[in-house]
């Protein structure tokens, strides 16, 4: 399946003010089953837009704005792939299947082999 997202948003002030750095989380997080086709963030003409990784690798938009402005503006096109995936692929694993009912999660010891001392 294709996909073709647009979002725009405009915030005005009656006055000149100065705009404090923005963290735009818009990009979509991708995987074998999710492709970014087309990926387009626009803002004010004077912003400085730079893509870095945060933490849990998710690419965040860092927006600088040198200048004053009555205006904040953002416009974001996204298109995708989207590949169908088996929501419930993750359950496969038979410990998963387990329900814990209160107390501590306990890994079980491994039986130890006895061995007696050749001094004995």
């Amino acid at each position: 399946m294709k996909f073709k997202i647009t979002k725009e948003t405009l915030y005005t002030y009656e006055d000149l003010v100065s705009l404090s750095p923005h963290n735009l989380r818009v990009y979509p997080r991708v995987d074998v089953h999710i492709k970014v086709d087309h990926f387009e963030l626009q803002s004010n003409a004077d912003a400085q837009i730079q893509f870095r990784r945060d933490l849990f690798d998710n690419i965040v938009a860092h927006c600088f704005y040198p200048h004053t402005s009555n205006r904040l503006g953002f416009r974001t096109i996204i298109e995708l792939s989207v590949q169908e995936k088996n929501p419930f692929q993750f359950l496969l694993d038979s410990h998963g299947l387990k329900i814990h009912r209160g107390g501590k999660f306990e890994t079980p010891v491994p039986a130890r082999a006895h061995c007696s001392s050749p001094d004995r």
